[in-house]
């Protein structure tokens, strides 16, 4: 069972509660590094708590091993490990990309906009012109939010930010808007969010979200990335 009291609305947070990371991806998926050696650098980092959250999807097979491993390789290192999850959104009712095994409670479930429902099936977001991706993402970001099957909200606007370089702030205030007044976390993500951070934090400042921080690394150097961000402005 996961307890969440590591997620704390914005204005509660204090510096100690930077040191965790929690959106990582290990050689289980797309990741560089196995989840040893990924233990290995948080703990030497100073990370107190990680999540590893690689990606999911419905047919996914893996889960169990997965949660297995991530036991022995918390007890190994003594670093609180958290099992987690990413998926990505495949309805306007903010349903996830989930097995059955994968669930909210008993594991850490990161929602987030990848490849875009569109029309009955998926669009990669790279085939979407810039207008028509920031409206999708602020249609399934708060779909995500308001669906209630996430802790966390993946890296919002990550995906026009990613291709096109930015994204609109008027709809990222609304995004962080509806996430204080839910129980889905904003994630303050460094991967995506390095370039408007200031204003993201102000936003985070004036609504009072739960957050998360997480690096999305998927290679040694990023492990802890968001950990930085955050101590460059606190």
């Amino acid at each position: 069972m996961i307890k969440r009291q590591f997620i704390k609305r914005f204005r509660n947070l204090k510096k100690d509660d930077l040191h965790v990371d929690l959106h990582m991806h290990s050689t289980w998926t797309d990741g560089a590094l196995s989840l040893r050696e990924i233990a290995k650098t948080a703990k030497k980092m100073g990370l107190t708590m990680i999540a590893m959250t690689d990606h999911v999807r419905k047919n996914s097979t893996y889960c169990k091993d997965y949660e297995e491993e991530i036991g022995e390789v918390s007890k190994e290192t003594g670093l609180e490990i958290l099992t987690g999850f990413e998926a990505k959104v495949v309805s306007a009712k903010g349903e996830l990309d989930l097995p059955p095994y994968c669930r909210r409670g008993r594991h850490l479930i990161i929602g987030s906009v990848h490849s875009v429902p569109m029309k009955g099936k998926t669009v990669h977001p790279k085939d979407i012109s810039r207008d028509d991706l920031q409206d999708l993402e602020l249609k399934y970001s708060l779909a995500i939010i308001k669906g209630g099957k996430a802790d966390i909200l993946g890296h919002a606007g990550g995906m026009t930010i990613g291709i096109y370089g930015g994204f609109s702030l008027v709809y990222l205030e609304k995004i962080i808007r509806t996430c204080g007044k839910g129980d889905t976390a904003f994630e303050i993500n460094s991967r995506y969010h390095g370039s408007i951070i200031r204003e993201i934090w102000e936003l985070l400042s004036r609504y009072n979200p739960l957050v998360s921080f997480g690096s999305d690394a998927h290679s040694k150097s990023e492990i802890g990335n968001c950990i930085r961000m955050a101590d460059s402005l606190i």
